[in-house]
């Protein structure tokens, strides 16, 4: 979807206007309602109770904390598709606080290396989620630490991110210790076993 000049503008002189962020956050706050209220199959339903049951697996049904790191989303400026990936995010992160699986949910980061100004403004200030500020080609590393209590789970959500970059997530975390607390939300890989 090719935006206006109009919008192009606002983006190169970084001079966004709140009313442009606030119709922008409204979109996304339409895509959870049609998330939410479209699905006929329960995706969203069935989806928040695969990750209960899995953060409560992971985590010896004893609450943790929670990371949250979103790598590939794409520009929700630009993309319809990257509006519904934000609103499922969000989705999840309601669903999980509401109920109460985890202790905390102690950060929500986003990396997108095409991300707009207005992105930006979306996702730190009208969300109050961080961005991260390098590309770190998805080499993050989870945290490990002895004390079982003491460390987190770390939820990565890469909705359409490329064989690579799952790769590098996977490779930079190959110890049981970190895959143990690690949960990973994107492709099938036997979709991308196949390209």
């Amino acid at each position: 979807m090719k935006k206006s000049n109009a919008n192009n503008n606002l983006i190169k002189n970084e001079n966004i206007d709140e009313n442009y962020v606030n119709d922008l956050y409204k979109k996304i706050e339409k895509c959870k309602e049609a998330l939410n209220k479209d699905d006929d199959e329960l995706f969203t339903a069935k989806l928040i109770l695969v990750l209960s049951k899995i953060i409560l697996k992971q985590s010896n049904n004893r609450k943790k904390f929670l990371d949250i790191v979103c790598y590939g989303l794409g520009s929700m400026d630009d993309s319809l598709a990257s509006r519904y990936q934000l609103a499922l995010i969000l989705i999840i992160i309601d669903q999980i606080s509401k109920l109460n699986i985890v202790e905390n949910i102690n950060c929500v980061e986003f990396y997108d290396p095409i991300f707009t100004k207005a992105d930006k403004i979306l996702l730190e200030s009208n969300l109050k989620f961080s961005i991260s500020k390098k590309n770190e080609m998805c080499m993050r590393q989870v945290e490990f630490k002895k004390e079982i209590d003491d460390h987190s789970l770390t939820l990565f959500y890469m909705p359409h991110c490329p064989k690579a970059l799952y790769n590098n997530l996977l490779y930079s975390n190959w110890s049981i210790n970190k895959l143990e607390n690690l949960i990973l939300l994107g492709n099938s890989f036997n979709m991308i076993q196949s390209t």
